[in-house]
Order: structure tokens, then sequence, then C-alpha cells
């Protein structure tokens, strides 16, 4: 028996990526939490409150006067504050309407006059801190030298702006027009507020969809990755006895033969190979030097019967050795070419089998010079009558494959031009399971 391993030294590792996730600030959580949501709703209404602070302070002093800031904007702020304390009310009882039957009905039943009622508190609100701010602001005026004070003015009780202005206002001064229209103002406001609690609610519910959709593909996943990890579970366990079998069968042969020494060195070969199988009983992936060492320990065995018959070579670059494959794909593979590539030749035959990387693609070949595959039998029929070869560690092989890899792999079978069988695995570095 000849053989030749050969592991090119020249060839590079397999190169490994890092990826580094960065924390980010996650919304979804900080809508969720009531706490946090009235911390946004404030923050977003001292923004407002300062941001229309701003602006009436630059007005005023386009009217020719310098007010203190701090005033107007205790007045923005008690304004925009009053609304911020409304905001999660008013969400928490949409939610609550939202559940009543019909919805749309309840909703315009209650929250049309709470509208209403929330325009009217906002008026009163606004009306007596302005007052407040105007007699704040009155009395700085009058704090100052060279301000007379409004008793010492003269009055003209023939124009009493007061008076005069009663005629046609409503409420606090205020002319029913305007009044009509803030209140409008108010209210549209209110709704407004209703159409972001919405968005928020929508944009919660449209996030817990998706979390439930992942998790249910999640399940889905793993269901069906156990169903995978089911089905190659037997077709590994079919490999072993189909090799088992073959090699027992061998040995049967050489004790009718009376060649007991060939028989015991083919046994103690069979142990040592049951022992780095049963090694690897738990593993659905073993390195592919591993792989190789299995292939070759059988060729060994086989080697004992064949004798100078058998001629193999293994070949494999080192940076494919590292790279994760499904355990006894080779095995088979190498089996069949034993069987029925050099076997039932007199004078014997030949195996090769190679490992190289190619980029993110790992290309395994297995090839002998014996008969080769017979027509049929390429064409895709899996039982090969006329060259009696049969297809079980094929069959299974592309099974395994078509698990592991779905579009994702290749498997060629074709017959050497020079006679022989050749069968080339093309496998990606990244297969479908977890090689856990």
């Amino acid at each position: 028996m000849n053989r030749e391993r050969i592991l090119d030294p020249n060839s590079k590792n397999r190169s490994q990526a890092t990826s580094e996730s960065g924390g980010r600030w996650d919304l979804e959580s900080w809508l969720r939490s009531p706490l946090r949501r009235a911390f946004l709703v404030f923050l977003f209404a001292l923004a407002f409150a300062l941001f229309s602070s701003v602006q009436y302070h630059e007005l005023v002093q386009a009217w020719g006067r310098e007010p203190h800031f701090w005033p107007i904007f205790r007045l923005q702020a008690s304004i925009w504050f009053y609304w911020a304390t409304l905001a999660l009310p008013v969400w928490w009882i949409a939610g609550k309407l939202a559940k009543r039957k019909p919805p749309w009905l309840w909703f315009l039943l209650v929250q049309i006059p709470l509208s209403y009622g929330a325009g009217l508190g906002s008026l009163e609100w606004e009306s007596w801190m302005r007052r407040s701010y105007w007699e704040s602001l009155r009395a700085e005026l009058q704090s100052q030298p060279g301000v007379p004070s409004p008793s010492d003015a003269p009055r003209d009780r023939s124009r009493d702006p007061v008076r005069e202005g009663r005629r046609g206002r409503g409420r606090r001064g205020m002319s029913s027009s305007m009044h009509s229209m803030r209140l409008t103002r108010e209210m549209v406001f209110y709704w407004g507020l209703l159409g972001v609690g919405a968005g928020v609610q929508s944009f919660l519910r449209r996030r817990e969809e998706e979390r439930r959709r992942t998790e249910l593909e999640l399940k889905t996943s793993r269901l069906e990755g156990k169903l995978v990890r089911s089905q190659l579970q037997a077709l590994r366990h079919q490999i072993r006895p189909h090799f088992l079998f073959n090699s027992l069968n061998a040995v049967a042969g050489q004790i009718r033969s009376e060649d007991g020494e060939s028989a015991l060195k083919t046994l103690a070969s069979l142990g040592d190979l049951l022992r780095a199988t049963l090694a690897e009983e738990e593993k659905p992936w073993i390195a592919l030097r591993d792989e190789i060492d299995i292939a070759e320990r059988y060729l060994e065995v086989a080697g004992v019967r064949l004798g100078e018959r058998l001629d193999y070579r293994i070949s494999m670059e080192a940076a494919a050795g590292s790279i994760p494959v499904p355990a006894f794909i080779l095995l088979p593979l190498v089996e069949n070419a034993v069987m029925y590539g050099v076997a039932p030749l007199a004078d014997g035959g030949q195996i090769r089998v190679e490992a190289n990387k190619r980029g993110d693609q790992l290309i395994l070949t297995v090839e002998d010079n014996g008969p080769g595959f017979s027509e049929a039998f390429l064409k895709g029929e899996m039982a090969d009558p006329e060259r009696e070869r049969p297809c079980v560690g094929i069959r299974n092989c592309q099974r395994r494959l078509e698990l592991l890899y779905p579009m994702r792999h290749q498997m060629k079978l074709e017959n050497r031009q020079e006679g022989g069988a050749r069968v080339i695995l093309l496998l990606t570095s990244e297969p479908k399971l977890s090689q856990e």
C-alpha cells in the first residue's frame, strides 16, 4: 500500500472578522416607562417655553423696551407646563377609550367635552398668569425713579378705556370674537396633543408586533433547526453502520481465505478507526484536519486488506485545516472510491483526496481511477446497476449538504478523462446551522 499526505505550508490561515456593537439611545424604553415619558414631555415643554420666551423677548425689545428675560420665561413656562401636565392623563384616557366598543363613538363623546374644558382652563390659566406678569412688570416700572405713580396721573373720566372697552367684550375684557378664536386654538392644540399620543401608541404597537414576529420567526427557526439536526443525526447514524459492515465483510473474507494475520491487522486498524469516530460522536462539526485524519484511518484499514493494490494521496492546504466541516462528510466518498473504484481492479487503483481554500470557499475533491460513474448515474438516476456502484454514501452526503448549506454548496459528480470517478464539494465557510 502506497500512501502520501501533503500539507501545503505556504497557504495563509483563515482570517477572522470582528464586529463592534455600539450602544444607542433606546427611544422605545423611554416611551414605555411612565416616569421617563413624563420627563420627556416636560423636557419638550421646557424647550418650547424657552423658544417662545426668546421670541417674545425680542418682540418686546422691538417695541423699544428692555424687559427682564426671567419674568417672560416664567410666563411662557407656566403656559406650556399646563399642557405638559395634561398630556399624560389625556393619553391615558384616550387609551382607555380605544378599548371600548365602538371606540370612535366613545372617543367623540368624551374627547369633545374634554377638549372644550381643557381649552377654557388654558385660557383662564394663561389670563391669570399674564395679569400676574403685567402686575409685576408695573410694580417694577413704578419702583424706577422718575416714573409717576398711576394715582398721580390725571384722570379723564370722559374716556375710561375700561368702561369704553366693555361694550362688545367677553370675559376678562376680551372681545367675544377673540375669545372664540383663542378657544378654538386651544382646542386644536388639545387634539394635536391627542395626535401625538396616538403616534406614540402606534409606534409602540408596531415595535411590539415586530418583536413578536421576530420571536415567532426565532421559534420557527429553532424548530426547523431541531428538525434539521434530527435528520442530520439520522444520516450520520446511517454512515457508521455502512462503513462498519463493509469493513467487517472484508475481515470475514480474509478469515475465509485463512489469512488470519491480515484479519487481525484489519481488526486492529478498525478498532483505531472506531475509537476515532466515537471521539467525534457528539460533534456535528469538526475541523477539516480531523475529518482528513478519519478518512486516512479508513484508508489504512482498507490498505490492510488491499495491500499494494491501494495507492492513495492526501493533500490539504494549511489554511483549510482549521475550517469546520460536517463530521464524516468525506468518509462515505472515500469509502465509495475504495469499494467501487479500486477494489474491483485486479491491479488495484489510486485514490486522491484534496482540500483547498479559495476565498470563502472550501474545495474538497475525492477521485479514483476506477470504472467511474455510469451515464445514467450522472444524469441524476441514483441507482447505478450498470456499474453496481451503490449511491448510499453519495445520497447521504448530498442530503446533508442540502440541509447544512442550502443554496450555498455544489456537489459535482463527473468522470475523469483519463478514467475514474471524481466528486467535488464546493462549500462556503459559513454554513446554515450553528457550529456548536
